[in-house]
């Protein structure tokens, strides 16, 4: 009988803090905020999965992050979803890119954009996803630009999809990004033709990048990096 007692008060408690964990993760209540710095401060990288409360524990985890960088990566999915210790092993990489970013979003935490000798920025698709304007969004991404340290930074275009309609606004958003990176002598990096579809062999779904997809957008990165160390 007390042997049923025990168990039944082990499962009772493990049901609680299951319970508590979950909402702790769903809502961003302590200890969940604690545990994402500590992750990120023992691995040097991004939770792989990721809940909407997330951005709030991340950006303090990035504030409390203090180490030296050869390459620092802003923005959004795009380049939050990249294995970089695993594709850039020889480089030390920040990861400053959160899912779902907005260019608005980003000017937020300008403060997060620091301590590396390079910056390479891409934002954009979710800002033109939510129906703003190609040239308002230009008009954010050269304004938030201006702003980051060290210049000249690395603009990538917004990377197509694999939705006609999403693509004809991303082709008119890298258009102006393009002269205006001509205008504050930024590097304009275009890693697929304008005017393309994002093609199938690179795409995990119609706005993501696979693996494939990924290691052609290290090269680059790479290349980037013997061009100008």
């Amino acid at each position: 009988m007390r042997k049923l007692g025990f168990t039944a008060l082990l499962l009772a408690s493990a049901l609680l803090v299951f319970v508590a964990g979950t909402l702790s993760a769903r809502f961003g209540w302590p200890p969940y905020p604690q545990m994402v710095r500590v992750w990120y401060a023992l691995s040097g990288d991004l939770p792989r999965k990721r809940l909407a409360s997330d951005r709030t524990a991340l950006i303090a985890a990035f504030r409390q992050d203090q180490r030296p960088a050869d390459l620092l990566l802003a923005g959004d999915s795009q380049f939050a979803r990249g294995e970089w210790r695993t594709l850039l092993p020889e480089v030390k990489v920040k990861v400053r890119a959160i899912d779902g970013e907005t260019s608005a979003d980003l000017n937020t935490r300008l403060d997060t954009l620091e301590g590396a000798a390079r910056l390479a920025l891409l934002i954009g698709i979710n800002d033109l996803v939510a129906g703003a304007a190609p040239a308002r969004v230009c008009a954010e991404i050269e304004a938030l630009a201006l702003k980051l340290k060290p210049q000249p930074i690395w603009l990538f275009a917004v990377l197509p999809t694999r939705r006609a309609g999403w693509n004809e606004q991303v082709e008119k958003l890298n258009g102006c990004l393009k002269i205006r990176s001509l205008a504050n002598r930024w590097r304009f990096v275009e890693l697929f033709s304008a005017g393309e579809a994002l093609p199938a062999l690179y795409a995990q779904d119609d706005l993501h990048l696979n693996e494939a997809g990924y290691r052609l957008l290290a090269d680059r990165l790479k290349v980037l990096l013997e061009r100008e160390p």
